[in-house]
């Protein structure tokens, strides 16, 4: 897996300084928790002059253990020794999340938008956020906490040219810039795939986000439904979502 070269590690208390989200700041998701960046001509400046904005933003968190996943998303790996008379024991040795597994989750956009770019956050993880593949689409309906997305557009994220991403613990990492049509106040779902998933059990995420994302095993970034289990958590991924304007 290739390493984004614009992945930092944020200081303490500085992190969501001299940011400025459209509709929520700092309002607190994976996976995940994301930045989405939007972007759309100022009316007044020269359609070559846009810049960045951010229109949806979520505030990460350590997610505590009555928050984790359920089974079998959260995995306990066990070593098994025998020893005299036919005597057994198993030990806890290590645990991993979203092992082999595709978690799909809406965010809202507050202005419109035709170029877009998504920000991860490993912020909390103590172990590295492995991210095999990751899609942008629009979900049924344009609702959110849907498990169904529409055939077209499904477009696949990049970071740094590659597919795929690694994300130091404690750091944070920013998408290729796509482009992406959406309009005001709609939704737009975010879907990705880890194939190894993340070690431990410290991972980032916004537990408090009321809205239901889905996870299934297998790798269904694509996929039009994702029929698996259902939670009311965003989990530690996505931080920002920004727009071009």
């Amino acid at each position: 897996m290739a390493r984004y070269s614009s992945i930092y590690k944020p200081r303490p208390f500085k992190m969501f300084q001299n940011r400025v989200a459209v509709s929520m700041r700092a309002l607190g998701c994976f996976l995940t928790l994301f930045y989405l960046t939007l972007a759309s001509p100022l009316v007044e400046k020269r359609q070559t002059d846009y810049h960045w904005v951010d229109t949806w933003t979520s505030m990460p968190q350590l997610v505590e253990p009555d928050n984790l996943p359920p089974s079998p998303f959260v995995r306990s790996h066990y070593h098994s020794q025998t020893y005299k008379e036919n005597l057994t024991i198993s030990q806890k040795t290590s645990s991993s999340v979203f092992n082999d597994a595709t978690i799909r989750q809406t965010l809202h956009f507050s202005i419109a938008t035709t170029r877009l770019r998504v920000q991860l956050s490993n912020t909390f993880g103590t172990t590295d956020l492995p991210i095999t593949a990751a899609s942008l689409a629009l979900p049924n309906s344009g609702k959110a906490g849907v498990n169904g997305i529409a055939s077209s557009p499904i477009v696949g994220l990049t970071f740094n040219g590659v597919a795929s991403i690694t994300i130091p613990r404690g750091a944070v990492a920013y998408s290729d810039p796509v482009d992406f049509a959406a309009t005001a106040e709609s939704n737009v779902a975010l879907n990705f795939y880890l194939a190894k998933g993340q070690q431990g059990t410290s991972i980032t995420g916004h537990p408090g986000s009321r809205t239901t994302i889905w996870m299934q095993a297998g790798n269904h970034v694509n996929a039009t439904t994702v029929p698996g289990t259902s939670v009311k958590h965003w989990y530690a991924q996505l931080r920002f979502l920004k727009t071009f304007f």
